[in-house]
């Protein structure tokens, strides 16, 4: 009779089981969808990225952390105003997370219409959590808004993170003002602790080539022979010097 009884309630609890939707089961949390999603982020699987990611959303829409990330990825696939609700919603939900005035700013810094909302974020970033990164980007969007002081500043601000990159920047501006000296300072100091610098050695190429210094300068476009650059424009100027050329590309090239 007991064990009628056990197979009774055993049979009750499969039934109700079937009843119940598999799924809930094993519904995954906003959390895990999250993990889910950075897994793919990583393997460069985008679109199942942004479906965990959208997943963790409508799980709990509070949770900032998949608005940020997918605001990543629309960022990327160049869908601005996608990218841009979430950032802000990120930036709604952790007012105090510099990660989301940053990520904003990166979005705005790619459109020059822009550039005033880019460096208000980087800011609003720097003060949550000053950052080499942020002062990178903040940086450049001063040089080409021609800001070069406080370009500067930020470059300096880098090397005091202890962020070597700040020199060679630092090089960048002080050519772009011609102070070629200040430039040739910045790229030599580099150069004592990274002997082959491709930068510091083209910008100590193009500050002695400014200078007039040509002897000087083609030891330096000398050591880049054979180098490549993702930049034309340096690649342009570098075989121009080897070949003689000395008339074509005189301005600073950033």
């Amino acid at each position: 009779m007991l064990i009628n009884k056990a197979n009774k309630f055993c049979l009750i609890i499969l039934f109700c089981l079937m009843l119940y939707p598999f799924s809930a089961i094993y519904a995954q949390t906003s959390q895990e969808l999250l993990y889910e999603g950075i897994g793919y982020d990583q393997k460069h699987n985008y679109d199942k990225a942004l479906e965990c990611y959208s997943k963790a959303i409508e799980i709990d829409p509070n949770f900032a952390g998949p608005y940020n990330l997918r605001g990543n990825i629309y960022a990327q696939k160049g869908f601005f105003e996608l990218a841009l609700a979430d950032y802000s919603m990120f930036i709604k939900l952790e007012p105090n997370n510099s990660g989301g005035y940053h990520n904003r700013g990166n979005l705005y810094s790619s459109y020059k219409q822009y550039y005033n909302l880019a460096i208000s974020d980087y800011s609003r970033a720097i003060q949550l959590g000053d950052s080499c990164f942020t002062r990178r980007a903040r940086g450049i969007v001063y040089i080409e808004t021609h800001q070069y002081y406080l370009a500067l500043e930020d470059f300096k601000r880098m090397t005091e993170l202890n962020d070597e990159e700040g020199y060679c920047y630092k090089s960048q501006v002080y050519g772009l003002i011609g102070d070629y000296q200040s430039a040739i300072n910045e790229c030599e100091g580099l150069l004592e602790k990274y002997q082959d610098h491709p930068i510091a050695l083209f910008n100590l190429g193009q500050a002695y080539d400014l200078l007039g210094e040509n002897d000087e300068a083609i030891q330096y476009y000398q050591r880049l022979n054979g180098r490549t650059f993702r930049d034309a424009k340096i690649m342009n100027k570098v075989n121009a010097r080897l070949l003689g050329d000395w008339d074509s590309y005189k301005e600073w090239v950033y």
